[in-house]
């Protein structure tokens, strides 16, 4: 299952192994794995400059935004954990319009 993953995202295990990414999505097929295809139709172009403080001003108050606070995880390593919360905390403010706390 792990290498179907790897194949069907990232593509990798396929040049690992000398093989195209259309062989190994024929492949795919066969066995009965769904293989996803995205489409760029319709996309816009990527803006030259974008801020999502701009994009989310009014949602809360200058300098009262918990996603800007500097909290120390210490020398443990979390930082890494902390800033995909982070990241993850953004994208649902983004997507739903709403705030959620930190801790």
């Amino acid at each position: 299952d792990t290498m179907k993953e790897v194949v069907v995202l990232g593509k990798s295990a396929a040049g690992a192994r000398g093989e195209s990414a259309d062989q190994t999505q024929a492949s795919l097929s066969l066995r009965g794995v769904k293989v996803h295809k995205p489409s760029l139709a319709g996309a816009q172009p990527m803006p030259k400059v974008f801020d999502w403080r701009e994009q989310l001003a009014g949602m809360v108050a200058p300098g009262e935004d918990p996603l800007g606070a500097q909290i120390d995880q210490g020398a443990c390593g979390s930082c890494y954990a902390f800033a995909g919360i982070m990241m993850l905390q953004m994208r649902f403010r983004v997507k739903l319009w709403q705030m959620h706390g930190i801790l």
